[in-house]
């Protein structure tokens, strides 16, 4: 079921993985795509099942940056919390 973004963020409003509400200007939430892009179609792409709500420094940790990592258990740990799917 293919959703928009927006739709999704606007019932999410605080990190999935560390649970901060996204309201300082230097974290604020974003949308994480669980699989990448490759090989997926637009529509698959944006399913709700693919998205996470994260602020950006655990958005930074999923991608490696900033010398901190989160793993995809970790990930898909927060999604089934959260949404209560994968």
């Amino acid at each position: 079921m293919s959703c928009d973004v927006g739709d999704y963020m606007a019932e999410h409003h605080r990190c999935a993985v560390c649970h901060d509400d996204g309201k300082a200007s230097w974290n604020p939430i974003e949308c994480h795509h669980i699989q990448g892009r490759r090989g997926r179609g637009e529509e698959s792409w944006n399913d709700h099942r693919n998205l996470l709500a994260i602020c950006r420094a655990c958005h930074a940790g999923v991608h490696g940056d900033l010398g901190r990592s989160l793993s995809l258990g970790q990930i898909l740990t927060a999604k089934r919390e959260e949404d209560g799917e994968v």
